[in-house]
């Protein structure tokens, strides 16, 4: 929706923008949700962003794929850095 309920988005391009939280890595412990973005930020900004969506009259159905930097087994972020932690 964009303006009321059911009326869906204008038609036009848009740039996409995701932030994808791992729940392995609760957000709440630190703060700052985009550290815990599965998607490593790649996306969280509509001017950075390489996503895009058209939207045309009638029905649309749009899909998005978002590549994970690294791979998507980056393990949590508070595993990640005690191992840091614990080699320095």
């Amino acid at each position: 929706m964009t303006y009321s309920l059911g009326d869906g988005a204008p038609e036009g391009e848009y740039a996409v923008t995701v932030l994808w939280i791992d729940p392995m890595s609760p957000y709440d412990e630190c703060g700052d949700v985009t550290l815990h973005d599965v998607l490593k930020g790649r996306y969280l900004d509509a001017t950075q962003s390489t996503l895009r969506a058209s939207v045309v009259p009638g029905s649309n159905e749009i899909k998005v794929v978002a590549e994970s930097p690294g791979g998507w087994n980056g393990g949590r972020l508070r595993d990640r850095e005690s191992a840091q932690a614990k080699r320095q």
